[in-house]
């Protein structure tokens, strides 16, 4: 897979764990579940919120990289064209 394709997948995830760790939120607001299912969301969410922080961690280090990259690279100069 190329660079790119794992950037979209790596969203692609992110946003899906993003949407399933606000349905786990709203659903463990809403005070109407057992104790026991009450729980496993819970877990599930702790769970979600931890794949999403290396996620952020992963796209961090890949800015950061980026920038550094940038830095380092040639300065540009700009030219006046006599004409």
């Amino acid at each position: 897979m190329t660079e790119e394709g794992l950037i979209m997948s790596e969203t692609k995830n992110f946003e899906t764990e993003l949407k399933k760790l606000e349905n786990i939120v709203g659903k463990l607001e809403g005070n109407e579940l057992p104790l026991d299912e009450s729980i496993a969301l819970f877990e599930e969410g702790a769970r979600l919120v931890k794949s999403a922080q290396k996620r952020l961690s992963r796209g961090e280090a890949k800015v950061q990289k980026i920038v550094k990259e940038l830095e380092g690279g040639p300065e540009l100069e700009t030219f006046e064209i006599e004409g």
